[in-house]
């Protein structure tokens, strides 16, 4: 029987290696779109002061940071998974983790993205971090109550006998519904674009993939370790009955 400090490890090996390929990602592909931005905020600046830090350290600082912030969410992905786990919806230890990995990404990147996407280094105005900040935090924290309330729905239409294609459209339309209202409820962005729409977009998509691959991975490495220890307790469990032992 899996204890809550299993689950625990289990999320900070999943959440490590999420983290870690999203650093080589970020590395990879997410860097790209970055230098260009810093060219373009390099050539409208008049300051002539020189950056505190080289490219190459913030790099190596951002990678590092991703490795930490996938730690971070791995633990707090195996905390939630060692407290719901048996109520999770999927066939098998990998189909619960894919699950919990999925409203995960719902909640705390995907709705958040649709309505504040990222934006580059050249893109942002000082002046309105904090209201920038603020609108994008409580959205978050929003977000992350609409999936709950959208997995409670699910679960209690289960348990009134409503399944199938029922279950699915009256929880996907009362999910869509709340998220609309929210849409138009919180402010827009306050900052201009003044950057070319290419740049845009291509941060913003490789800033979306970056975030899925962590996630996938996580969910895969989380799942996989789960199954293994299905596996393992298989035979332990058959043994330990009665007319197992008593044969």
């Amino acid at each position: 029987m899996d204890n809550a400090r299993t689950f625990l490890t289990r999320g900070a090996i999943a959440g490590a290696a999420g983290g870690l390929a999203a650093a080589l990602f970020q590395w990879l592909v997410t860097e790209r779109p970055i230098r260009w931005a810093l060219r373009i905020e390099e050539a409208a600046s008049t300051s002539t002061e020189e950056p505190m830090f080289s490219r190459s350290t913030q790099v190596v600082g951002g990678m590092l940071a991703a490795v930490l912030f996938g730690l971070f969410l791995g633990v707090v992905y195996g905390v939630v998974a060692a407290s719901q786990w048996h109520r999770l919806p999927g066939d098998g230890p990998f189909g619960r983790a894919s699950r919990l990995a999925t409203a995960a990404f719902v909640a705390l990147t995907f709705v958040p993205f649709l309505k504040y996407p990222g934006n580059p280094p050249a893109v942002g105005d000082p002046d309105t971090v904090n209201e920038r900040t603020l609108a994008y935090g409580t959205l978050l924290v929003a977000s992350v109550i609409f999936v709950l309330l959208a997995w409670y729905l699910w679960d209690h239409l289960t348990r009134t006998g409503i399944v199938g294609a029922r279950r699915f459209a009256l929880t996907g339309l009362a999910y869509s519904a709340v998220l609309g209202v929210s849409f138009l409820v919180w402010p827009a962005n306050p900052d201009p674009i003044e950057v070319p729409a290419k740049l845009i977009w291509r941060f913003r998509v490789d800033s979306l993939g970056q975030s899925a691959l962590m996630w996938t991975v996580m969910a895969v490495v989380f799942g996989l370790l789960c199954e293994r220890s299905a596996r393992a307790a298989a035979p332990r469990e058959v043994a330990c009955r009665p007319e197992a032992v008593s044969s």
